[in-house]
């Protein structure tokens, strides 16, 4: 199980994210205090508060190499 924090500060941040984590095998958990909802779906997403940092965990750790550079280049940068 491998995990980053990222900044969603955009509506098009929140698509892109939604479009990396659906390109994953296993499970994509967004992580925002105590709530925790599905990277998978673009509803959930939305619905978090996401004024601060949160944390992306990905259940496979080949999925997480699979996009890193991708939400590092997005998410990071």
């Amino acid at each position: 199980m491998k995990n980053m924090e990222i900044l969603i500060d955009s509506i098009n941040k929140i698509k892109e994210l939604n479009k990396i984590a659906l390109e994953c095998d296993r499970d994509v958990d967004l992580v925002s205090g105590k709530y925790i909802t599905d990277a998978k779906s673009l509803a959930q997403i939305v619905l978090l508060n996401l004024d601060n940092k949160i944390k992306i965990v990905f259940e496979s750790d080949d999925d997480f190499e699979k996009v890193r550079e991708k939400l590092e280049n997005i998410f990071i940068n």
